[in-house]
């Protein structure tokens, strides 16, 4: 069974494989402590593209990604459950 993958809020030039952790993160409207952080419990996966011996370089695919909001996605997931609104919270 082929699931359709979820259409990405920004328009990437065909030839790229890859994006560049700020771009992730602006397209999750998270910060770079957060992206981490989703990298660190292994929700969001991403690639090392250094050569042996170098600081790592992180990077995502699309597929990467495209999969982590379909995770996230509550229409398709019937395990996800809304957690209840705080007292006070904003409508």
């Amino acid at each position: 069974m082929k699931t359709e993958s979820l259409p990405l809020p920004i328009n990437l030039p065909s030839n790229r494989l890859t994006l560049y952790p700020s771009e992730v993160a602006q397209i999750l409207s998270v910060d770079d402590k957060q992206l981490r952080a989703l990298e660190a419990d292994g929700t969001l996966v991403s690639i090392n593209i250094a050569c042996a011996g170098c600081r790592p370089v992180r990077r995502y695919t699309i597929a990467s990604l495209e999969e982590f909001l379909r995770r996230r996605n509550s229409r398709d997931n019937p395990d996800h459950q809304s957690l209840p609104r705080r007292k006070g919270a904003l409508r």
